[in-house]
């Protein structure tokens, strides 16, 4: 699904999504802004990370259990066209329970995972935040991913 808006924030950056192919719900990219985490993405990162030459993708997974960060990244990766080698920018956000066990070393190994399958001049902007409606080991991971 194409989607074609603008998108205001709070601090009055604004851009208009109509400039970029958008494929994917646009409404996500809202949540990305306007998240608050331990590490926040802004509107910059977003506009940094779309291509105004190429296809964009919007793309969430969720997922539970000892490694729901990777398998929540893992399965928004899944729903994309094209693989994580073609990808030339990507922005990624991960939300989590603020309990959840064992957080660092999954962040650790989703940092791993994607160093290992995207090339090296593939830029990468990384979010995480806390959403209370998580609860236990669940993750949810929305990506926006940049063709090359």
């Amino acid at each position: 699904m194409e989607n074609m808006l603008m998108h205001s924030t709070d601090d009055d950056i604004s851009f208009h999504y109509e400039a970029y192919r958008i494929i994917g719900d646009t409404a996500e990219i809202d949540d990305i802004i306007k998240s608050e985490g331990f590490i926040n993405l802004c509107a910059l990162d977003v506009k940094s990370t779309l291509s105004e030459e190429t296809a964009n993708y919007v793309s969430t997974g969720v997922a539970e259990g000892a490694e729901c960060i990777l398998n929540a990244l893992k399965a928004a990766l899944d729903k994309l066209p094209i693989e994580i080698e073609d990808v030339s920018n990507m922005l990624i956000q991960v939300w989590f329970p603020k309990n959840i066990p064992h957080a660092l070393y999954m962040i650790d190994a989703t940092l791993r995972f994607v160093d290992r399958h995207t090339k090296i001049d593939t830029n990468v902007f990384w979010g995480f935040c806390f959403d209370e409606s998580l609860k236990g080991q669940q993750a949810k991971a929305t990506l926006i991913a940049a063709s090359i």
